[in-house]
């Protein structure tokens, strides 16, 4: 590193490196992770730009924590690829070169160079005067953004950067990065630590379709999503939301365009179309909003309709996606092929801060009727927890199914299911349930 370049940086504060005692504060979001594919001529390993500002050490072992590595750029194209990921405003990022001191070919300034991955360091994708060692104990690599001079610099081990996590494993040896099949579920990663579970686990693993979380760390919600399809290749929509609904879930609701994507991916592009979570209620209103509602009752803020909008010909009247993310409104009786669907968990029963389906999946909490819930979850109790069949109806989200479990006594009350999912049951379980409204005795 020379002394102009060092004087420029630190003048730009954030997209610098922090020296001495200076601080800075990182506002940047991470970007998310994209694969060099193999048809573009790359590896088909995924990488990430952090959102976190850190030295070299923490961010290898940041790296590590992720189930990856501090990227190592070991070509002239996969440095350009790199290049081409940095955020706007972003010019150098740690990568995986470190170099060696108890290394037999050590000297400096440029003797010991190593790639963390293993692979042997060219040399040339050094930029031009470097390395320097100017501050006498530069022996971290960084990479320079675009509009920068190429490529690699060294710099020294208290300098904090943002840094690219780089995933390349295939611990089931199919040829398949696996972080990318942890991301469209089909491998489980239950735990989210971005190695598959069989692999983990030692067992067999075999390629299918596996619940997925859209992790609030990667921007999302913390909700988990899983493509279902049926046997035939052709359901109605109310087939598919009952099918959802027993599975503890419910048609996913889409609110963004990265939950968008999220779904399109978990998807993989293998079908042409799979059921989502809405109904148009109004075919006359024009205004965004209006037309539509999610089985939920969450307000309609965000669509991504196909061919310039809504194209509902008159009964058309269910929510599709395809399989490039862009929606259609259908017949909710199905015949497009409608044999797939997206569904969506969101419960919180016990109210811990956690989707209870990841607590299921990950062995947490009970699941012994394999429904989704919660064992301990499942029964209201009535009068002990509510003092009324009502209140306990009342306190059951529109996600799941539940059941209203009556003490025995006699009980001579009237009550609303209002389009929830609940059964009523006394003791000896002689509830009756006629048009949504019961009568326990």
């Amino acid at each position: 590193m020379n002394y102009k370049t060092f004087e420029s940086r630190v003048s730009r504060c954030c997209s610098s490196m922090i020296l001495l005692a200076s601080t800075c504060i990182a506002t940047a979001h991470a970007t998310d992770a994209v694969q060099w594919s193999v048809e573009d001529g790359g590896n088909g390993h995924w990488y990430e730009v952090s959102s976190d500002i850190s030295t070299w050490p923490a961010a290898r072992d940041a790296c590590v924590a992720r189930g990856g590595m501090l990227a190592c750029c070991e070509t002239t194209a996969e440095c350009n690829f790199l290049r081409g990921q940095y955020p706007a405003g972003t010019e150098i990022i740690f990568v995986g070169l470190f170099q060696d001191l108890s290394a037999p070919e050590y000297s400096e300034p440029s003797g010991g160079w190593k790639w963390l991955s293993g692979a042997p360091f060219d040399s040339s994708l050094w930029q031009p005067g470097e390395p320097n060692n100017y501050f006498d104990d530069e022996r971290f690599g960084e990479l320079e953004g675009p509009g920068r001079p190429p490529f690699l610099n060294d710099v020294i081990p208290g300098g904090t950067l943002r840094h690219f996590v780089e995933w390349s494993a295939d611990c089931n040896n199919d040829g398949i990065v696996d972080y990318g099949q942890c991301r469209d579920g089909s491998l489980p990663d239950f735990n989210g630590n971005n190695i598959p579970d069989c692999c983990e686990q030692g067992t067999a693993c075999v390629v299918g379709s596996y619940p997925v979380q859209w992790r609030i760390a990667d921007g999302g919600n913390g909700h988990w999503y899983q493509r279902r399809s049926f046997t035939t290749s052709d359901v109605s929509f109310d087939t598919a939301r009952v099918q959802a609904e027993h599975a503890g879930g419910t048609l996913a609701s889409i609110h963004s365009q990265a939950e968008n994507e999220l779904v399109r991916r978990i998807n993989r592009n293998q079908f042409r179309s799979y059921w989502l979570g809405a109904v148009q209620v109004d075919p006359n209103c024009s205004g965004t909003g209006c037309a539509w509602r999610w089985l939920t009752g969450e307000p309609w803020t965000f669509e991504n309709w196909c061919c310039g909008g809504d194209t509902n010909v008159g009964n058309e009247d269910c929510l599709a996606s395809s399989e490039n993310g862009e929606w259609n409104s259908v017949p909710c009786i199905g015949g497009q092929g409608m044999g797939h669907y997206m569904v969506e968990w969101s419960d919180d029963c016990n109210n811990d801060g956690i989707v209870d389906y990841g607590q299921i999946l990950n062995g947490q909490l009970a699941d012994s009727d394999a429904n989704g819930v919660p064992d301990a979850c499942e029964g209201l109790q009535v009068p002990s927890q509510y003092p009324t069949i009502q209140a306990a109806i009342d306190a059951v989200g529109p996600r799941t199914s539940r059941v209203v479990q009556v003490a025995a006594g006699t009980y001579n009350e009237s009550f609303a299911l209002n389009g929830k999912d609940v059964t009523v049951r006394g003791a000896p379980r002689d509830a009756t349930i006629l048009d949504g409204v019961g009568l326990v005795r």
